[in-house]
């Protein structure tokens, strides 16, 4: 994991070198706000038996960098992640909280109406893994806590891998914008090991809302 981390903030440094080099502009900024998370796949179909899936309403936050030109630009990100699922129903609600730290890469066109700036992004989101992951019992009339277990580390993948989808637009202001975001992230790696006893079909989906501030470099 350490060599993979060394490469990519290789790659980083030498953008901004060429950013430099050709006047490229360079933002960086901070994002945060709400994801809507829930698991996908036969295997967790298969766990969770007749319980309906639910959302679980997660958090996400950070900084970005964005490094680009006025139609194209590639933004990485760099967010502390709360995701998860949920299943139940009238009588018993299963929470399950994973904590990631999140690095999106995203490729974005973008497109300029009036001021603003209106995007769309694709790319690859690696989620590694933090701290352990938690199964809570919630009882759904007062929302009490009734038990809670952790997953066994070794039944987890540590790192994991999504793809990005999304759109966003940026509102400028004297020295700095406001960015708003909306971005799917289909879950790609399976949340547990081949030989964890729950199948390769477990996937961690998240729908996020995120909203944030940037400041331009060449400003």
């Amino acid at each position: 994991m350490s060599k993979k981390i060394k490469i990519i903030g290789a790659a980083l440094v030498m953008l901004l070198l060429a950013a430099a080099a050709f006047s490229i502009d360079i933002t960086v900024g901070i994002k945060g706000g709400a994801g809507f998370a829930f698991y996908a796949g036969a295997d967790y179909e298969d766990y969770k038996g007749g319980y309906d899936t639910q959302m679980l309403i997660a958090f996400a936050g950070g900084g970005f960098l964005t490094i680009g030109m006025e139609m194209v630009a590639l933004e990485v990100d760099l967010f502390v992640t709360s995701a998860g699922g949920a299943y139940g129903d009238s009588n018993i609600v299963y929470n399950s909280i994973d904590n990631f730290i999140e690095i999106p890469i995203l490729v974005k066109l973008r497109f300029r109406v009036d001021d603003m700036i209106v995007s769309v992004y694709a790319g690859p989101d690696i989620l590694i893994k933090v701290g352990y992951f938690v199964e809570q019992e919630i009882d759904p009339d007062d929302g009490s806590l009734l038990d809670e277990l952790r997953w066994p580390e070794d039944e987890m993948n540590t790192i994991q891998y999504a793809l990005v989808i999304g759109a966003g637009i940026d509102i400028p202001f004297e020295g700095f914008y406001v960015t708003l975001d909306a971005r799917y992230e289909l879950g790609l790696t399976s949340r547990h090991t081949e030989t964890s006893g729950y199948g390769e079909q477990w996937f961690q989906d998240n729908i996020q809302l995120l909203i944030g501030f940037g400041m331009d470099l060449n400003y």
